[in-house]
């Protein structure tokens, strides 16, 4: 069985990312292997990103009714899901987000 997608197979995910107390120490690593997950999204993939730590909310996309996006040409959304996730930490997890 052949488990590699092709270039007209496109993925769908959702990122959860752990920002609670506990995780202070190894938040660094976590955010650097979050930012390469999404940099490998390629065009037409979707995708979106939460954390949670007492609850859940939306880290990319924002607004008031996010919903996954689609990887356009340009990876603007890639590199939008980037800047957002390397603001994170575990003391100041509010940042104004769409709690879910």
């Amino acid at each position: 069985m052949n488990n590699e997608l092709t270039d007209d197979q496109k993925l769908g995910f959702v990122m959860m990312m752990d920002l609670s107390g506990s995780m202070d120490r190894v938040l660094p690593m976590v955010k650097i292997d979050s930012k390469a997950f999404v940099r490998c999204a390629r065009v037409g993939d979707q995708f979106g990103a939460n954390a949670f730590s007492d609850n859940a909310w939306w880290v990319y996309p924002s607004g008031s009714d996010p919903d996954i996006v689609t990887v356009t040409p340009g990876l603007k959304e890639t590199e939008a899901a980037v800047q957002l996730i390397e603001k994170l930490n575990t003391h100041n997890i509010t940042l104004g987000l769409i709690r879910i």
